[in-house]
């Protein structure tokens, strides 16, 4: 709803699974899915003050699972949840700058129902508070180059939650700077990132990439940069799963790349390498621990081209990912994947078709098969404020193992986790 400098909008939704039983081997029962969720957001423009927003989000609902943690007749796995958002934020664009800020608030709040085998059943209920504070700023130096900057300030509390926990607060202050420049050939881009995590202590991190236009239709790139990733108060101490001794993650990322537009399509090609230290991965006892050292290093291809009136978009890549300290393969990663989409746009109406093809792989306990997916979906615009879609997940009705659990240590049979059958999605949107 737009009326003179201010603009509403707000957004209700619901989804509802059909239930189907998650894991093998344990409760055969049906695991579903609920999410009821509202939200709005108003902005007020004014011409000299600049741009002010508001947004608030509420969700809440349920997922059912299984847990091969628990008795094999359990059939009270269920994460309850309630979570919000708020945020306010303004920004303001000048002639040759612009500034923007913005604080949010957000909470977490998980009711893990499951079965302690030293209590019986069990509700561990799970908070997570978060603060957040964001400036970013550019300053346009010249027409080739410019100039940003900024600062993130967050606190994450999950002293609300119903058990003690040997950290339960923390802040966490970056600071950020970087340049970026385009010429005639030349392309440059540096950024230097500072972390002061008050549990995990200081770390510096960048990025620095560069691009030469061969040609009018062509560009080369080389970029290489780091990382530094935190582990989350979930990662920590979410019950059954959590690890309080976790360390951070650090990474070098590099990457080389060639893109090219012909006249009848768009290609791009791009090798890379990313080595990370205390990798964050599920360990043989699906609990969360830190791999040393793992490398993921492949190539990628990407086509875009339209042909009879038809959209089509295909990307294909080979990653190798290992424990480079046993050399064995990280688990759940295929090393060949190819996604292919078709579209086409009929008058009101639009369509489009999709292919996921995922390789064998190294799983928990087995080697995992490749599989094929096929998606269908349409959406028709019936007029100016009424859209409706469908889709059809799964089109062919494949069956398939996308993840395994465990071994029966008595049969040596392997549970997995079920993967969804066909699904329909039907939707309808108004706008007013």
């Amino acid at each position: 709803v737009k009326s003179d400098d201010i603009t509403t909008a707000f957004n209700a939704g619901f989804e509802k699974t059909d239930n189907f039983d998650v894991l093998q081997g344990v409760a055969p029962d049906e695991d579903g899915y609920e999410n009821k969720n509202l939200g709005f957001k108003v902005n007020y423009t004014d011409a000299h003050y600049g741009d002010f927003k508001l947004l608030g989000q509420y969700s809440e609902g349920y997922a059912d699972y299984d847990s091969s943690f628990s008795p094999a007749d359990s059939t009270i796995e269920r994460d309850d949840f309630k979570n919000y958002q708020l945020s306010a934020g303004w920004s303001k664009n000048y002639t040759n700058q612009t500034h923007s800020i913005d604080l949010a608030l957000s909470t977490d709040d998980s009711d893990n129902t499951y079965v302690d085998f030293s209590v019986g059943p069990t509700t561990s209920t799970f908070i997570t508070k978060r603060t957040q504070i964001d400036y970013n700023g550019q300053y346009l130096l010249s027409n080739e180059l410019n100039i940003s900057g900024g600062i993130n300030w967050y606190n994450d509390d999950v002293s609300h939650s119903s058990q003690p926990f040997v950290e339960d607060s923390r802040d966490v202050l970056a600071v950020f700077v970087g340049a970026y420049y385009d010429a005639d050939k030349v392309l440059a881009n540096l950024t230097v990132r500072q972390d002061d995590d008050e549990q995990f202590g200081d770390e510096t991190t960048y990025t620095a990439a560069a691009g030469y236009h061969l040609s009018e239709d062509a560009t080369f790139r080389i970029s290489q940069s780091t990382g530094f990733k935190a582990p989350t108060f979930n990662d920590l101490y979410y019950p059954l799963y959590g690890n309080p001794d976790l360390q951070p993650e650090k990474s070098v990322n590099r990457e080389l790349g060639l893109s090219v537009d012909f006249d009848i399509a768009q290609v791009d090609i791009a090798i890379f390498r990313n080595d990370i230290e205390d990798k964050i991965d599920y360990d043989a006892n699906f609990a969360l621990a830190n791999i040393d050292e793992a490398r993921y290093e492949g190539v990628e291809f990407s086509l875009s081209q339209q042909f009879f009136g038809f959209d089509s978009n295909l990307n294909f890549a080979y990653l190798s990912a290992e424990d480079e300290e046993t050399g064995a393969e990280l688990r759940n990663v295929a090393k060949r994947t190819f996604n292919w989409e078709l579209a086409k746009q009929f008058g009101a109406f639009d369509a489009s078709l999709d292919m996921q093809y995922r390789s064998d792989r190294q799983g928990a306990v087995t080697r995992l098969g490749s599989y094929t997916l096929w998606n269908l979906a349409g959406n028709y615009q019936v007029n100016e404020h009424i859209e409706v879609s469908l889709r059809v997940e799964n089109l062919f009705d494949k069956e398939y193992n996308a993840v395994d659990s465990n071994t029966d240590f008595t049969t040596g049979e392997v549970y997995y986790y079920n993967t969804p059958e066909r699904r329909f999605f039907a939707g309808a949107s108004y706008q007013f």
